[in-house]
């Protein structure tokens, strides 16, 4: 039993991994540092004529898609046992790492715990949380259809159908109609269901990659998405005022499909053979670490000093001063990680991750 749990373990952490994926993470993690900086820092909402409007747009779906691709699994044919194993780790990376993260954060910033524990946002730290409702959903699933026979099409179309349904019923027309007696709702972050129907699209992305890469190699699709894509942002007050649910998931679809494209034809740019792409590369594989240090780091009611500015934000100028303060928060966060990672004990209950030993050998070999 401990040397299966080990064998599994260790398989979890020394998958392949594919570079561009890692690039596409980490620019997604770029974006999110700046919707940050321009909500926390600059008090920039959703309605002022800005960038963050499109890019909240995209970024949350994105990184549900890329999560539910990256964590694709046929857990039924693992079996129950290595399944348990497998949601045993992510448990604690995804929620004992985010908790301990959590309870320093609304320590530090004298946050009320009870109302941050029973908010939709967690103080920010929801991602984590949500990510690992979505994998015991996605493979409490998996393993029920693990007797039924030629289940995969039937599979499918069940996760497609709890995607949807999520969207739907968490739209906030008929979510404050539901009664919450409890504050269930916000206890399990409910309001964020709607990322489901992504997560599961990332999923059946890579579990029939080959037809993922057929639409992708065809125009038809990227020449779609492109149109839709770019007369959405044109004409984005008038799109919006329509049907505000509708036409953030279409931006959301398009915009993914070709961010992804892009990243996948570039592939050999966004390797590790170039400067851009190492980079990305490595903030892609460090992702929890920017993810869980960088709210302390953000420096709050810079709207005080810059006041015309966060009024009435300029593209071209919001997105440069934005782009110096996130590249800042990164490289600390990327700093500050490095250090606790210098500790096997740290590094294990903080990042979820064992780093090994230098043996005598190696340490003889550097010097």
């Amino acid at each position: 039993m401990i040397g299966c749990r080990q064998r599994i373990q260790e398989g979890i952490h020394n998958s392949g991994r594919v570079e561009y994926i890692d690039a596409i993470r980490g620019f997604v993690m770029i974006i999110l540092v700046m919707v940050h900086v321009e909500g926390f820092c600059f008090n920039i909402t959703a309605d002022m004529p800005s960038l963050i409007s499109l890019l909240n747009v995209i970024m949350l779906p994105f990184f549900f898609f890329i999560s539910g691709l990256v964590g694709y699994k046929s857990y039924g044919e693992l079996g129950v046992l290595t399944s348990i194993i497998i949601l045993e780790n992510r448990f604690r990376r995804l929620i004992i790492t985010s908790l301990i993260f959590f309870l320093c954060f609304v320590y530090a910033k004298q946050i009320n715990l009870q109302e941050a524990l029973e908010s939709n946002s967690k103080a920010g730290y929801w991602f984590t949380y949500v990510l690992f409702e979505f994998l015991l959903l996605y493979v409490s699933i998996q393993l029920v259809f693990t007797k039924v026979k030629k289940h995969d099409k039937l599979q499918d179309f069940v996760f497609i159908c709890c995607g949807i349904g999520f969207y739907v019923a968490t739209m906030p027309s008929i979510l404050e109609r539901i009664p919450d007696q409890y504050g269930l709702i916000g206890i399990l972050s409910i309001k964020h269901w709607r990322y489901f129907i992504y997560f599961v699209l990332g999923m059946l992305a890579k579990k029939h990659n080959i037809v993922f890469q057929r639409l992708l190699n065809g125009d038809v699709l990227i020449t779609c998405c492109l149109v839709i894509f770019f007369l959405i942002c044109i004409c984005w007050d008038t799109a919006i005022s329509w049907h505000f649910n509708i036409i953030c998931s279409i931006t959301s679809l398009s915009g993914i499909a070709l961010v992804f494209n892009f990243f996948r034809i570039h592939s050999m740019f966004f390797s590790n053979e170039t400067a851009v792409g190492r980079t990305l590369c490595f903030i892609g594989r460090r992702t929890l670490d920017i993810y869980f240090i960088h709210y302390f780091l953000l420096p709050l009611n810079m709207s005080h000093y810059v006041p015309l500015f966060c009024q009435y934000p300029v593209p071209i100028v919001e997105l440069l001063v934005n782009a110096a303060i996130s590249a800042a928060i990164i490289a600390v966060s990327l700093s500050l990680g490095h250090i606790l990672r210098q500790s096997y004990f740290l590094s294990y209950l903080l990042f979820g991750e064992k780093v090994r030993k230098s043996s005598p050998k190696d340490v003889a070999r550097r010097v």
